[in-house]
């Protein structure tokens, strides 16, 4: 499917998830203008996301025509803020997932979330490893995992090594795994 255009509205149907909804549709469409309108109008792409009586939709339209859609059930009764956040970004997720062929390495984990989780952890290991009188610590990214490799350079880590021979004569031959060291 073919989605070059560079404006994409979006409408919001029985909640205000507005910024989990716009996160959603930029992992998949990336760089582009996002404007929420009241109602599906006819621009190039519209996304709708809804929520109502148990039902929780994402629907895409092309110049105002429905497109596809992607729906789940819920349990009204038991809807927290967190499990309401959960549901809205599962359906544009799986709408757009189905549409673009796209399968983003995160899944749902989306915006900021999971890099604070790993500046996170990573904060807390380098107090252990100081604690423990060691001036720096080092991990390993595969190279073709090219998110993790970029997060260690943006972090302060230097690739330090390149392993060229760890993965000879196994199904992964030919990647490398690269060595990262963080001193402090």
């Amino acid at each position: 499917m073919r989605m070059d255009t560079e404006t994409i509205s979006y409408v919001l149907e029985g909640h205000e998830l507005q910024n989990d909804v716009q996160t959603m549709i930029q992992v998949f469409l990336a760089n582009r203008h996002y404007i929420r309108t009241d109602t599906v109008t006819d621009a190039e792409i519209t996304v709708k996301s809804e929520m109502k009586e148990g039902i929780a939709s994402a629907m895409l339209y092309r110049r105002g025509e429905k497109a596809s859609a992607w729906s789940m059930e819920y349990d009204e009764k038991m809807l927290t803020e967190k499990e309401q956040k959960r549901i809205i970004k599962r359906t544009i997720y799986e709408l757009l997932k189905a549409e673009t062929g796209i399968r983003p390495q995160w899944g749902l984990l989306t915006g900021v979330r999971p890099a604070k989780l790993i500046s996170s952890l990573l904060e807390e290991g380098k107090k252990i490893a100081a604690a423990q009188g060691y001036s720096g610590i080092y991990t390993i990214g595969q190279d073709n995992n090219l998110i993790a490799c970029l997060f260690y350079i943006n972090v302060g880590f230097q690739i330090g090594g390149l392993d060229t021979f760890v993965y000879k004569g196994t199904l992964q031959e030919g990647k490398r795994d690269i060595i990262f060291y963080l001193d402090f």
